[in-house]
């Protein structure tokens, strides 16, 4: 099971988030991060807490410094400031946006469960982007790893090839071309294969529905996202969940992605 690391002041706070995050996630609180690098790794953690209303660092780092520290040695893991909502502390919601927060809790205000699950959907959106990242390193050219990972951070979303072209500035036809002499599936193809591995990473929380998923990911109904799936892998999300889950639609992604290089290289060698 996936952790959700927190630096708070008081056993309270904890407590609220623990039962918040109860069956999805565990709550483990730490102290410093350096200890916390030492006792778990960044593919163990979905993202961290840090509270801003005192130091709780032990090494005698600020909240905000806190945050920066993690944001540059953990990039990839969102970090959520819990601050307290009052005018007295409203500058704390800039100092940990600015730090590199992505999210913010403000106590004794915010619903937690509403914002457990929120924390929960970036977790896993990023954990989704770094493991396809991972994946795809070793089969992707270099100059179409850009639009593989643009078309992945921005899966939830649902946005079109010209959308997602156009912040690749590169023309429609070129970054066509450019797939098509890789050997690689179109870029609608592409943007469907991300929304699909967002899904099933999404799936891999047995709480969530698929029409849950489906509402998530703008999709016009639950139904839509099965047809989807079945397009995609072959199977719903219940089939999809006894197979694996996410793993199992990684592999079928990167057996589509890496298919047609290995026919057209076995086509060469057999020619020689």
């Amino acid at each position: 099971m996936k952790i959700v690391a927190v630096f708070l002041s008081d056993e309270t706070t904890a407590r609220r988030l623990t039962l918040a995050f109860r069956n999805r996630c565990a709550i483990r609180q730490f102290t410093d991060f350096e200890g916390m690098r030492r006792r778990t790794s960044v593919e163990d953690v979905l993202a961290v807490v840090v509270d801003m209303r005192r130091r709780v660092d032990h090494s005698g780092s600020s909240p905000t410094d806190l945050i920066a520290y993690i944001h540059a040695v953990w990039p990839t893991v969102p970090i959520v400031g819990y601050v307290d909502f009052t005018p007295q502390r409203a500058r704390d919601i800039l100092s940990a946006a600015h730090a590199g927060a992505t999210e913010i809790i403000l106590g004794d205000f915010d619903d937690l469960d509403i914002i457990a699950n929120r924390i929960v959907d970036i977790g896993m959106s990023s954990d989704t982007v770094t493991r396809v990242a991972a994946a795809v390193d070793a089969v992707i050219p270099l100059h179409l790893r850009e639009f593989f990972l643009l078309c992945m951070a921005n899966a939830r979303h649902a946005m079109n090839v010209d959308g997602i072209v156009a912040r690749t500035g590169k023309s429609r036809k070129t970054l066509s071309n450019w797939l098509a002499a890789a050997q690689l599936p179109p870029p609608s193809r592409v943007i469907g294969w991300t929304r699909i591995l967002v899904a099933a990473r999404m799936l891999d929380d047995t709480t969530r529905s698929a029409e849950k998923v489906a509402r998530e990911l703008h999709f016009v109904s639950g139904t839509a996202l099965r047809n989807m799936m079945r397009r995609y892998l072959g199977c719903g999300p219940d089939v999809l969940r006894q197979r694996g889950g996410f793993q199992y639609a990684l592999d079928m992604f990167l057996g589509v992605v890496t298919v047609k290089k290995n026919v057209r290289y076995s086509k060469r060698t057999s020619m020689v």
